[in-house]
């Protein structure tokens, strides 16, 4: 009796192994069947993101790309539109300035030539005055200055001047 029992205890305990032992391969076979479809799932959703990074990417470079048109657009234009404006203010200033000179040559060269003909006029009028008060005058009195007498008045003129150009000198010590 005790062999038999001996016996199947043996046999419940080999059929209890054999038991685990299936579904410890069932168990495996499922974790790698898992595992499987896993990295079958993950890698789709690697592909998928994959694909989206590229085509992100091709979207921020076609964005690159045309912010570079719109900036090289807008620079040309810039240029286009500063040349002329800088081209217009010159012709402006071009214009002004032709209109100062002209309104300088009106209102000062032509003051001076009024103020040079008027001076020449004065001079006429004086020259006309003295000939005429020489004329009045007795013959003794109407004589012409002699080059002595010239050269001494500017003798005393130049002597004048230098003392007072020492005076003003000493006056600035």
């Amino acid at each position: 009796m005790a062999s038999n029992d001996f016996r199947a205890m043996v046999q419940d305990i080999s059929a209890a192994y054999d038991v685990r032992k299936g579904e410890l391969s069932a168990l495996r076979q499922q974790l790698h069947q898992m595992l499987d479809e896993f990295k079958k799932e993950k890698k789709e959703e690697l592909k998928k993101i994959g694909d989206e990074r590229k085509r992100e990417i091709s979207a921020l470079k076609k964005r690159v790309e045309d912010i570079k048109h719109d900036v090289h657009d807008s620079l040309n234009d810039f240029r286009k539109t500063a040349f002329a404006e800088i081209e217009k203010g010159a012709k402006d200033r071009k214009e002004e300035v032709s209109h100062m000179l002209k309104t300088f040559r009106k209102e000062v060269l032509d003051g001076f030539r009024h103020e040079r003909e008027n001076m020449a006029s004065a001079w006429q009028e004086l020259v006309s005055s003295m000939k005429a008060k020489r004329s009045g005058k007795t013959q003794g009195d109407q004589r012409e200055p002699s080059y002595e007498r010239v050269a001494s008045h500017s003798k005393k003129a130049r002597r004048v001047k230098t003392k007072a150009a020492k005076s003003r000198h000493h006056n600035l010590r």
